[in-house]
């Protein structure tokens, strides 16, 4: 059995010494990778959309930002709920009545807006998918598990609006979970992480 250093008993003479029977120690150590799924059921996404008219004068980019950040948080996990102008609810459907969602944990916002002619239609959505990771670990009976997430991108055809438009641009955005960089893999704890809020 390796010796149990005392932080008590390390010095201004020994630390050396002490230091090497710590990196003796964590070279023994062993890294086992074991590959995580995302499961994901119906009712583990919620999307608000909302659609000005063509012919809403009024209508803006930021008016439907703020009317599907405003709304977002009350609509319910697997529910697809649809605003139309001057933020009124058009239509609440369960999520796989038009959609399926995604089978990747996700949270995004998107907004654009479709021009034909003189007519332009500003659009917004929102979107959030939970789920849990799981692994098996039933071969490891000693040792800590770390739960870590590779943080991407939504794709562009993975959008609420994506069948109405042919121009579209993803951009990573780090503010939640973690201000980490793209296609980097960000550490959580096992049990709830708020990923999708």
């Amino acid at each position: 059995m390796e010796p149990v250093i005392q932080a008590s008993a390390v010095n201004t003479n020994n630390y050396l010494a002490e230091l090497q029977i710590v990196a003796s120690q964590i070279a023994k150590l062993k890294l086992i990778k074991v590959q995580g799924t995302q499961t994901i059921g119906t009712n583990d996404t919620k999307i608000t959309l909302e659609s000005s008219s063509p012919s809403d004068p009024s209508a803006s980019c930021s008016s439907v930002q703020s009317c599907v950040a405003a709304n977002h948080s009350s609509t319910p996990w697997g529910r697809w709920v649809e605003y139309y102008s001057n933020c009124q609810v058009l239509a609440d459907y369960p999520m796989g009545f038009i959609f399926d969602g995604l089978s990747k944990i996700t949270t995004s916002f998107e907004s654009g807006a479709n021009v034909s002619g003189t007519n332009r239609s500003y659009m917004a959505a929102a979107w959030n998918t939970r789920g849990k990771i799981t692994a098996d670990l039933s071969n490891y009976k000693n040792g800590t598990s770390k739960i870590y997430l590779k943080l991407t991108k939504r794709s562009c055809e993975h959008t609420a609006y994506g069948i109405y438009t042919s121009i579209c641009t993803s951009t990573f955005g780090g503010s939640r979970p973690t201000s980490a960089e793209e296609n980097k893999r960000k550490r959580v704890s096992p049990g709830y992480s708020s990923m999708a809020a």
